[in-house]
């Protein structure tokens, strides 16, 4: 047998979460499995290796039942979120079925023990960028047509909307100038995709565009995006790379979630205004750069030192760290 120490976090359906651990063993056969997987399978998020399923279950059950225990011998959380009330009846107990359903509406993430995320990676072979045909059809034809024809990418509006991507596309995926629109979530769970390229045309990243894209690590957004919407690159776990163009005016706060693998992220000077909450379900952010004298911070972060500023001096950005007593480094020019 061997004992891991799994960290974990819990959010609540806001931009607040707390993390915690839990001590786990394993047998001498998973422990294998588990470092093997932190190796191959994933690196940061448990989940992430469906091959170690009944691992990841084994630990959240422990962690749930940890989380009870805690609940029955300080209710104080359930009580808050049923607006209790003590002046009519201070001593009545929280039933087992009202903490069941107050843990039911938590996320509960759970990560690697922190010394496998750290390991090497074992080298595999990538698999060569996919070869598809590309084709534009009538607008009133596409769903038709992609129920016929899974193998071709599909463009509608004389090309100017992506409407369809193979699900087996892998490799680098470019989306051309031609592009001014996408399909709703025409990119989710496309996993074997791993670099995102966009060439300078399109104007804005919608809404849910790029999540859960499990498997990109590189994006490269170009000068002609003006607005990145909400939860735009959700559950991009392997995310490690996000190049931002001068001429990005707005950022919305979701857009990262949970790309854990983002250890940074530079803010062009175009960007007027951004959210402090943009680090919120984000194990990885740590570093900001702030490229411009202009830029406003808004809120503020629930955990303030383990976020670096990097601004240039006489900023707004500097001054927002002074006032909030957040860590920051100032650019050399």
């Amino acid at each position: 047998m061997k004992t891991f120490v799994f960290p974990y976090y819990i959010s609540f359906g806001k931009n607040d979460s707390i993390s915690a651990e839990i001590e786990f063993a394993l047998s001498d056969k998973n422990a294998k499995r588990l470092i093997k997987s932190a190796q191959t399978g994933g690196r940061f998020h448990l989940d992430e290796d469906e091959d170690i399923g009944d691992i990841y279950d084994k630990v959240y059950d422990a962690i749930i039942k940890h989380e009870k225990t805690e609940l029955r011998r300080d209710p104080t959380p359930v009580k808050d979120a049923l607006s209790w009330s003590n002046s009519d009846d201070p001593d009545k107990e929280i039933t087992e079925e009202q903490i069941d359903r107050y843990i039911d509406e938590l996320f509960f993430g759970i990560n690697y023990p922190a010394e496998l995320q750290s390991l090497e990676p074992t080298i595999t072979k990538r698999k060569k960028q996919s070869q598809y045909e590309s084709i534009t059809v009538n607008n009133e034809e596409a769903d038709t047509y992609i129920r016929d024809n899974q193998d071709k990418i599909v463009y509608i509006d004389n090309g100017r909307t992506l409407y369809f991507i193979p699900s087996n596309y892998s490799g680098k995926f470019v989306v051309t100038s031609m592009v001014r629109s996408f399909k709703h979530e025409v990119f989710r769970k496309r996993n074997k995709i791993t670099e995102i390229v966009i060439e300078d045309g399109v104007p804005e990243i919608p809404d849910w565009t790029f999540a859960q894209c499990e498997n990109v690590e590189h994006i490269s957004v170009p000068p002609s995006v003006k607005k990145i919407g909400f939860n735009a690159f959700t559950k991009c776990y392997r995310l490690y790379l996000v190049n931002l163009s001068e001429g990005l005016v707005e950022v919305h706060y979701t857009a990262f979630r949970f790309c854990d693998d983002l250890k940074g992220l530079r803010i062009p000077a175009s960007v007027k205004e951004i959210d402090a909450s943009i680090t919120a379900y984000n194990n990885g952010i740590r570093e900001l750069y702030f490229e411009g004298m202009e830029t406003n911070i808004k809120g503020v972060w629930n955990q303030r030192d383990k976020i670096i500023l990097h601004v240039k001096k006489g900023s707004v950005a500097e001054q927002y760290a002074t006032e909030k007593k957040v860590v920051f480094q100032i650019i050399e020019e």
